[in-house]
């Protein structure tokens, strides 16, 4: 699937980070300044203080960074999720579930998940 090459991410929060291009659609998204705390046997959205715009006819996945743990934090898992562009910004949200007993806070600036950016076209040549 092809991926969409550049996208143009607007927030003006001072606790955002500026997500940094892996290289093709693929996106790294830190942690802001001042997360949300994970409470324990809880989900969170963790805001990311930037919206997006895709266009429609494409769709970003959000995953989670190398294993299913936040960075740092044992036993928080970034659940991945699946948005359709509609043309409309959209603010960024992370969810991110604690199955532990004790409430974590993310670390600022920690590569919280990635977001890949794809064309919803699927072509067969037979």
């Amino acid at each position: 699937m092809p991926s969409l090459p550049s996208a143009i991410f607007i927030g003006g929060h001072a606790d955002a980070y500026v997500p940094v291009n892996v290289c093709g659609g693929i996106w790294s998204l830190q942690c802001p300044t001042s997360p949300e705390i994970i409470t324990a046997s809880t989900t969170v959205l963790i805001n990311m203080h930037f919206s997006l715009t895709l266009p429609t006819g494409y769709s970003y996945i959000v995953l989670p960074y190398g294993n299913d743990d936040v960075n740092g934090l044992p036993n928080c898992i970034v659940r991945s999720a699946h948005w359709s562009g509609t043309g409309s910004a959209r603010d960024l949200f992370i969810n991110v579930m604690n199955v532990g007993t004790s409430d974590r806070t993310p670390v600022a600036g920690s590569i919280l998940a990635y977001l890949y950016i794809y064309k919803n076209e699927l072509k067969l040549t037979l």
